[in-house]
């Protein structure tokens, strides 16, 4: 998937929105979501250290986030998220949703995430490596 170039638009249309507003910055590494060879959206892989009171509670010291991650509206409830967070079963996650976001809440749980750590706006999800 790598190949294919993420518009500067689209990049423009996810920092517009409530849940990612100047999140999305452009020098990140990205992978596209493609449907019939557009890109509809994206997400962001990288792996992150955790500070040492969190990796002991999961006797892991370095976790997977797939975010900032964005699908355009018409493209949402389809498994695209989904079948990405499962390409990386075997890797401890981190993510992270607002209160208000239902949507990435329930992705979260679909995904196997549980409750980790509280937020000021919302929670840590984390799922073990399997």
């Amino acid at each position: 998937m790598g190949n294919l170039i993420i518009p500067d638009s689209l990049l423009r249309e996810a920092n517009a929105t409530r849940e990612l507003q100047n999140c999305v910055h452009r020098k990140e590494h990205r992978e596209p979501f493609v449907v019939d060879g557009v890109v509809v959206g994206f997400y962001t892989p990288h792996q992150t250290r955790l500070k040492w009171r969190w990796a002991t509670k999961h006797e892991w010291p370095y976790a997977w986030e797939l975010g900032p991650a964005y699908v355009q509206p018409a493209y949402r409830r389809r498994g695209l998220l989904l079948s990405i967070f499962n390409l990386y079963w075997d890797r401890p996650m981190i993510g992270f949703s607002a209160d208000d976001n239902e949507a990435s809440i329930g992705i979260h749980k679909a995904a196997g995430f549980h409750r980790w750590k509280r937020h000021r706006t919302g929670y840590f999800y984390a799922r073990d490596a399997r």
